[in-house]
């Protein structure tokens, strides 16, 4: 899979200037992950929820996963739009054009957006996510939703929404 032609399509002149003002934050603010669920307009503090640290002493390889597929991935005619929401630049693509399946996903997927978390300073510094108490510089999430379902019926099902994540050192 190549993602280039896709990554390429984003401006670096819009990375440079995303703000990264937030009314939350990672380390060394009042409001870390732990008091997120309690911030207004929250909607986490779940048990499936980010950000998570994966601890690699007790992952345990699957031996029955398939590779993941993507499809259209490398196509710049998918994006609908491309915008900066204060937080992260955020690709949004057009319905039914992206798709993606395989993995540990029992269904397909139809790629709704792409988004990207990056560090710049102390309260933001690069991914949501970690693998041993490490974060990464930058990283991209895929977020999809079960083909054949609305945004509605998808957030209500408890696999309606797939969301990938990809480090990028």
């Amino acid at each position: 899979m190549h993602l280039s032609a896709l990554l390429l399509c984003l401006s670096l002149e819009a990375l440079v200037k995303c703000a990264t003002a937030s009314d939350w934050c990672y380390t060394n603010c009042d409001d870390t992950p732990s008091t997120w669920e309690y911030l207004h307009g929250a909607s986490c503090g779940g048990k499936r929820q980010s950000p998570i640290d994966i601890d690699t002493n007790n992952v345990h390889a699957d031996p029955h996963l398939l590779n993941f597929n993507f499809v259209n991935f490398s196509s710049k005619h998918v994006i609908k739009s491309i915008t900066n929401n204060g937080h992260t630049v955020k690709l949004k693509l057009h319905d039914g054009k992206v798709e993606v399946s395989g993995g540990g996903l029992n269904d397909t997927y139809s790629t709704i957006q792409l988004h990207f978390h990056w560090g710049n300073r102390e309260h933001h510094p690069g991914s949501e996510h970690k693998i041993d108490g490490q974060r990464y510089l930058m990283e991209m999430h895929i977020v999809s939703m079960k083909k054949g379902l609305t945004i509605q019926q998808a957030t209500e099902e408890s696999e309606g929404i797939a969301a990938m994540a990809f480090f990028i050192k």
